[in-house]
């Protein structure tokens, strides 16, 4: 009991007295790159489990009740610069709020992938050289150098690649929970001040679901924004060097993804959907109930009405979680389309380009 006491004294403590700067704002330049202020945490975790004084705390940026403030100056405008039979937008009041970071992420990623193209490339080139060293080995002049050097390039690459992509993760990441934290803080503030009658348009369940399910999902977005505006570049870059190697026989394995994948996907991907929305229908429904439950729960006392509710919420529940079973099932088809579309596009050009007489070595 004394032990607990003193972890909430120390939550309470440091509740009040927060640090001025946090170990990420102290950092120099090497530890930012290296990400080596999580160290002292990852160095704790490895000797016992993580309790919540050894957690690092939250840059004052990053505080609930700032993001609010700054959400709530981009909402206002928003709302000052919108027409009366238009709605505010909110994905311009986030981006204005927290979209520069957003932008910092962008050459991370772009770099990122200029090296995940630069691998292969420095490979083949790395092979090449080495195949012909072996043709030259009767000759005492032939150079190693430059096979030391291709080597030394695709680690470096690689190397390089990892700290990019660690950066930006990072980035996008505190995006997305700054996102999130804002506007949870403005659904709890908005709820606090909804009058009788706007109380009565929505539920609690559609509350909660506001709170609890759509605000993840805007958090979701942030992490692969800029992969559908970098994907179509990655596409026809990857087409461009397969299409070196391989020649037409790239298309092969597009037209069987097109043909034989995209269309499962789809169905997949739309069967999903529906079965989310029946979801967060049924959910709804049961936190109506709960809510008139705990409204009322002095005469269901009175009555002894426990089990007859008791029932009615189990059965609602049962309800949602066969739906959720059946979700689940077709999510984790659609992630097993997505894991063997790969598979599937390198089998059939490699089969296509064997077919035309090609030889397949290193």
């Amino acid at each position: 009991e004394h032990k607990t006491d003193n972890e909430r004294a120390t939550i309470i403590d440091t509740d009040i007295n927060p640090p001025s700067l946090t170990p990420e704002e102290t950092a120099s330049i090497f530890s930012i790159m290296t990400v080596s202020w999580l160290s002292q945490l990852f160095t704790t975790g490895a000797k016992r489990a993580i309790q919540i004084r050894d957690l690092i705390y939250l840059k004052s940026s990053d505080f609930s009740d700032k993001l609010l403030v700054d959400f709530s100056e981009s909402w206002k405008y928003q709302q000052s610069i919108t027409a009366n039979n238009e709605l505010p937008s909110v994905y311009k009041a986030l981006k204005s709020a927290f979209g520069r970071q957003m932008f910092t992420a962008l050459p991370y990623y772009l770099l990122y992938q200029i090296m995940q193209f630069a691998g292969p490339v420095i490979l083949g080139m790395y092979l090449e050289r080495i195949e012909a060293t072996f043709k030259e080995e009767e000759n005492e002049d032939h150079n190693e150098n430059d096979i030391w050097i291709l080597a030394g390039c695709l680690f470096a690459s690689y190397m390089f690649g990892t700290f990019l992509i660690i950066h930006y993760w990072q980035r996008v990441f505190a995006v997305g929970m700054k996102c999130r934290g804002a506007l949870i803080a403005a659904c709890y503030e908005k709820t606090l001040k909804l009058t009788l009658s706007a109380r009565g348009e929505r539920t609690t369940g559609e509350i909660l679901n506001l709170i609890t399910s759509d605000c993840r999902k805007i958090r979701d977005v942030t992490q692969f924004l800029w992969v559908l505006f970098v994907a179509p570049c990655q596409i026809i870059l990857a087409v461009y060097l397969l299409y070196q190697q391989i020649g037409w026989s790239v298309f092969i394995g597009i037209a069987a993804q097109t043909l034989l994948m995209a269309p499962l996907q789809t169905l997949v991907g739309i069967n999903a959907r529906k079965l989310q929305k029946a979801v967060q229908k049924v959910r709804d429904k049961r936190m109506e109930v709960v809510n008139e439950v705990f409204g009322a729960m002095k005469i269901i006392k009175m009555y002894a009405w426990e089990m007859s509710f008791g029932n009615k919420i189990s059965n609602i529940r049962n309800e949602e979680l066969a739906i959720l079973r059946c979700y689940v099932w077709w999510y984790t088809i659609m992630i097993l389309f997505w894991g063997w579309a790969p598979t599937l596009v390198s089998l059939t050009a490699f089969m296509a380009y064997t077919a035309n007489g090609g030889e397949l070595d290193a």
